[in-house]
């Protein structure tokens, strides 16, 4: 005869249900949906006391909770790094949310990220939830839509208005960078009525915003929500290495049909591994998000005071460039805005800290011509600035085509998805939105060096829009798929595109594309060329580098509509 008892790290352990004179002075009260407005109240002031790397155990029962006291805050949230939210499994330890107010926690400035609450708030790297249920209050209407995360990853401070700030640079210090945190054996949502589709949703299933990198979320068996997973690493370039396994998403075309499994909207590497999406649509990246609302906040560089000098470069990450910076290093530099405008000089990201004045304390002086054209020197005047060696952050505006995004490398192996057709939707889309193809340092093409491997497609598409660059198929076995190929403009061509040894409907070929390989592949009908004059096809073909093995059929056609 073996027993098996939960299994807990080091460190202090805390029920929430039973009082404790240090940590629980009112616990919180199960199985009791008259007790949501208690328990948040109690949760709050739990966490308040709550150390590093403790353990908030939640014996398995279900807990009511009412939203948060303020627009934007977290229901639960970490007030420490390493502390660890456990529960005793999915469908026996309940998380219910009551507040499902569609714009709760949307409320912001112009110039702010529209960010939802959260059920489950992580502020803090390190830490871990695991084996629970968060989901919508039974009672909560049909065709609902909550206006709130189930859980949020996210390095965020607050504004005096209770307006979310998201911290997006790489920065510094031990806690600054939100990382290495684990989401486990957690389902959002339950359907435990009649059919298998839910008629309940969270407005993001597990939302991942800021800077932060080293993430890991596995063993979701139900994600109920119209973003299943959103990372949003805010287009930065910085930190990468993501982990999604065995991850399950279903919508209702009922409830919603403009929803996504995995919305990828910066964040380096993700990896998304044996997981699947039913009824929405599967895999979308984009520098604006699915929902093309995520560009702001304005970028916020990271630079550091160079001694001897009165200026400094405008750069991204803290990189010491010369006075004159070298062309051909422009890699070890790649953080130079280009017509960028100054909002904010401060001590600390955000909010917070020493704040410098325009014009009293500094100027900002925009270079014209040669390599560094258009980015910006600042200039202070006085002995009233940053120590030497020290960092400070600088907040400013820029054009879009100017940004760069945080979109490249990954992979999606192995991972199934279903019915997007009856959505509306698509397989995978991945579009530059008129983001980033300008940048002369750093641009990268969107999906740069990501792979697709072992997908299977019952009904939905491949979409590749804009500058796209550098994507593998390989090992596609699909039911309705068509991958249709289509530049913008002779800067932001679809390019460096190699479909492999897969199965599919047709293969379109639209203007600018360039470099696009086809080898070993099943199709049911035929590989499409966009051309008005079908003589000059082999031309075409020529000075595009398409690669053809000549196994398919290839056509011109003026046009994809039937």
């Amino acid at each position: 005869m073996s027993f098996c008892f939960p299994c807990f790290a080091a460190g202090q352990m805390i029920y929430v249900d039973r009082v404790d004179p240090q940590y629980v002075v009112e616990p919180l009260v199960k199985n009791d949906r008259g007790a949501a407005q208690s328990n948040t109240k109690r949760i709050a002031a739990i966490m308040q006391r709550a150390p590093q790397g403790a353990t908030l155990f939640f014996p398995g029962g279900d807990y009511y909770f009412a939203g948060s006291a303020a627009p934007n805050r977290g229901t639960i949230e970490s007030t420490a790094t390493g502390q660890v939210f456990r529960g005793e499994g999915a469908g026996t330890t309940r998380i219910f949310q009551t507040d499902a107010r569609r714009d709760f926690g949307f409320v912001c400035r112009e110039d702010l990220k529209r960010v939802p609450a959260a059920t489950i708030r992580i502020r803090h790297k390190g830490c871990v939830i695991d084996g629970m249920t968060v989901a919508l209050d039974r009672q909560t209407p049909s065709k609902t839509i909550a206006g709130t995360a189930a859980i949020q990853i996210a390095h965020i401070a607050y504004h005096p208005d209770n307006n979310v700030g998201i911290i997006e640079t790489t920065g510094r210090g031990a806690d600054f960078l939100l990382d290495h945190v684990i989401v486990s054996r957690v389902n959002v949502g339950e359907q435990l009525g009649s059919g298998i589709l839910s008629d309940k949703f969270f407005e993001v299933g597990i939302d991942i915003i800021g800077s932060g990198g080293h993430v890991r979320v596995s063993d979701v068996n139900r994600l109920d929500a119209r973003t299943g997973i959103r990372l949003d690493n805010g287009n930065h370039c910085g930190q990468g290495e993501y982990q999604f396994e065995s991850i399950y998403c279903m919508g209702n075309p009922a409830v919603f049909r403009d929803g996504v499994f995995f919305d990828w909207v910066g964040g380096q590497a993700p990896s998304i591994h044996n997981s699947s999406c039913s009824f929405t649509s599967g895999i979308f990246a984009g520098p604006r998000g699915k929902f093309g609302d995520r560009l702001n906040p304005y970028p916020e560089a990271e630079v550091v005071r160079r001694p001897g000098r009165d200026w400094d470069w405008l750069t991204l990450h803290g990189h010491s460039v010369v006075d004159d910076p070298n062309p051909a290093q422009r890699t070890e530099w790649y953080g130079l805005p280009r017509y960028a405008e100054v909002v904010r000089i401060g001590s600390e990201p955000a909010v917070g800290g020493r704040e410098w004045v325009a014009g009293k304390d500094f100027d900002v002086v925009r270079v014209e011509g040669g390599d560094c054209d258009a980015a910006s020197r600042i200039v202070w005047k006085g002995g009233d600035r940053p120590a030497a060696g020290s960092v400070y952050y600088v907040t400013f505006r820029q054009p879009a085509e100017y940004r760069v995004h945080d979109l490249e490398w990954g992979n999606a192996i192995n991972v199934s998805m279903q019915e997007a057709n009856q959505s509306d939707g698509f397989a995978v889309k991945f579009s530059d939105q008129g983001v980033g193809h300008l940048n002369p340092d750093f641009r990268f093409g969107v999906g740069y060096n990501f792979l697709f491997s072992g997908m299977f497609v019952i009904n939905g598409d491949f979409i590749f829009d804009g500058d796209v660059d550098l994507v593998n198929i390989t090992g596609l076995t699909s039911g309705v798929c068509n991958i249709r190929l289509q530049g913008a403009d002779a800067n932001r061509k679809c390019r460096r595109i190699s479909v492999n040894n897969s199965t599919l409907n047709y293969l379109r070929l639209g203007d600018f594309t360039e470099n696009i390989r086809s080898s070993n592949n099943f199709m049911d009908n035929v590989c499409q060329v966009l051309s008005a004059d079908p003589q000059a096809l082999p031309e075409l073909i020529r000075a595009r580098k398409y690669v053809l093995d000549g196994q398919t059929p290839v056509e011109a056609v003026p046009s994809f509509e039937k």
